[in-house]
């Protein structure tokens, strides 16, 4: 239910995405994806690991002065980390972007204002979540207002929205803006002991967050800097619903460590967990088949639906590898899920580069799908490798 209610939350930006490549031409919507997926992977960047640090310590942590001490902590540390990954990211093309250095500046102003709203908006999610209320209504607030708000603006502006490409950040600042209202951070006064825990207790999660954000993000990125805005487009489209399904898994996985579930990622757990996996991405290869041969047609480029089929069966290890994780790092330590993670982005990246530039979004498709599988069967062979653990872990139930 936890995941499930994230999950539709975080699928409102989609539809308002979805609707605005149904309204854009097709290079145009690749310009704005560039633009999205920067903000989604700065957001990314300063939040999963963070978020799931925060949520180990905070829950461990008396609410008093250490409790707000790491709570200001962690907004300083992620606001940074916001501001810095999307100048990276967007400084570079934000000028053959938007074409023209004032509205280039306009872009990168209110993205990292963005950035950082959202970071503190997120920060404030989790103080929410360690005292059990308030989380998925102000992730609800802050989505639905920036979904809505982007969705009559695509609707009113259609093309000339691309002379004004600062407007998609612009409307995630005021969504974020929006949910803070009425909501009170407890913090305290940052402290060199607070940032310290936090980035120790979130490096094992920092690493593994990176290398699935370059496997994933990377491809929007490197097709945007070859010019082909069309085929970057074309792959963020595609990449969307596999997102928005594996976030289930994903959103659900910090809960473990919050309450102590370990017990029930077990044989019973990861095979139901598969199993849906397989039918989502049999599901999408079908709706994929179906609207590319016209007997029902979407309102998506056959070229956009062709990589989603490419895609698709990254879904199962997708379900798979955030449960496997947080069963290796209760059972095995913090650290075990982060060679997998690795191995499975070196050789993805290295698949992504190799194809991107025959194949395009289906070759970064078939990257991805390559890292993640590499990625599960290591997590798989690493909990095969720990009977006796697990056989403690039944005991201990």
């Amino acid at each position: 239910m936890y995941g499930g209610l994230l999950t539709l939350a975080r699928g409102i930006p989609i539809i308002a995405l979805f609707i605005a490549a149904t309204l854009l031409p097709e290079d145009g919507f690749g310009r704005i994806s560039i633009v999205v997926t920067a903000i989604a992977t700065a957001s990314l960047l300063s939040d999963s690991g963070l978020d799931t640090a925060a949520t180990w310590l905070l829950a461990r942590t008396d609410q008093g002065v250490e409790f707000g001490a790491i709570v200001s902590s962690l907004v300083l540390v992620r606001m940074a980390l916001a501001a810095v990954a999307v100048l990276a990211m967007l400084g570079p093309q934000a000028s053959v972007l938007v074409g023209g250095s004032d509205n280039a500046f306009m872009l990168l102003a209110f993205s990292v204002a963005a950035g950082m709203a959202m970071a503190y908006c997120s920060a404030l999610r989790i103080q929410l979540r360690v005292r059990g209320h308030g989380e998925v209504e102000t992730l609800l607030v802050e989505k639905l207002s920036a979904g809505v708000l982007f969705i009559i603006l695509v609707i009113l502006l259609k093309e000339e929205l691309l002379n004004e490409l600062w407007v998609y950040p612009a409307c995630c600042l005021i969504g974020a803006v929006a949910a803070a209202l009425g909501r009170r951070l407890q913090a305290g006064s940052p402290t060199f002991t607070a940032v310290r825990r936090m980035l120790s207790a979130a490096a094992p999660f920092v690493v593994t967050t990176v290398a699935a954000a370059l496997v994933w993000r990377s491809p929007v990125f490197l097709l945007g800097t070859q010019g082909a805005f069309e085929e970057a487009g074309f792959f963020a489209l595609a990449s969307y619903p596999i997102i928005l399904l594996s976030s289930v898994s994903v959103l659900s996985a910090p809960l473990l460590l919050l309450q102590g579930r370990v017990n029930q990622v077990e044989k019973r757990h990861f095979q139901i967990t598969a199993l849906v996996g397989v039918v989502a991405a049999v599901a999408l290869i079908i709706v994929a088949a179906v609207g590319s041969s016209g007997v029902f047609p979407l309102p998506v480029a056959t070229a956009s639906l062709a990589t989603m089929a490419y895609l698709a069966p990254a879904l199962v290890p997708l379900w798979l590898n955030p449960q496997l994780s947080t069963w290796l790092r209760t059972r095995v330590g913090l650290w075990a899920p982060t060679l997998p993670s690795i191995a499975g982005a070196v050789v993805g990246i290295g698949v992504i580069l190799w194809l991107i530039p025959t194949h395009g979004s289906k070759g970064a498709a078939i990257g991805i799908v390559t890292a993640e599988s590499l990625a599960l069967f290591l997590y798989c062979e690493l909990r095969r490798r720990e009977p006796s653990r697990i056989a403690r872990g039944k005991n201990d139930a």
